[in-house]
């Protein structure tokens, strides 16, 4: 991996753990020591979840996998965060990012383990928000909402 696509990486982890940690009030990290010695999370912090963020130029099934892996390691729920480069452009970056995690998670029904569902951020903030042990109240608008017209 060159630096340029670690620098983007790092930017990308910097900026998801910015907006989770704007609007759900939890101290998100950078899982840096981790990652580098063991493969885990890309962020800490989060409980009960293991994120792994990507971005890039187009998307990978493999990142999944590697989510999956990792989640499974550190007994969590995987999502995966990502954002592929010029999409969704004009659009508030926390509605840029998609989130793949398990259907079952969101489902009230019973489905297939393998099954996943794609979400926003957004979205992915109010079901972990709903799954924290002590659950946060909504900001009104956090600092990397945008601004209100």
């Amino acid at each position: 991996m060159g630096a340029l696509q670690r620098n983007k990486g790092i930017a990308a982890e910097r900026a998801v753990a910015t907006l989770i940690r704007d609007w759900l009030g939890l101290d998100v990290r950078r899982n840096w020591q981790a990652q580098s010695a063991e493969g885990g999370p890309d962020l800490t912090g989060i409980p009960g979840w293991s994120l792994e963020i990507k971005h890039a130029k187009e998307f990978r099934s493999a990142w999944w996998d590697q989510a999956m892996e990792q989640a499974a390691d550190y007994l969590a729920t995987p999502a995966l965060v990502y954002l592929l480069d010029n999409t969704r452009r004009g659009q508030p970056l926390i509605d840029r990012w998609r989130v793949i995690l398990p259907l079952h998670v969101i489902s009230r029904y019973d489905v297939e383990d393998w099954l996943t569902a794609e979400i926003s951020l957004r979205a992915w903030i109010q079901i972990a928000r709903e799954s924290l042990p002590n659950r946060t109240p909504t900001p009104e608008r956090p600092p990397s909402a945008p601004p209100t017209p």
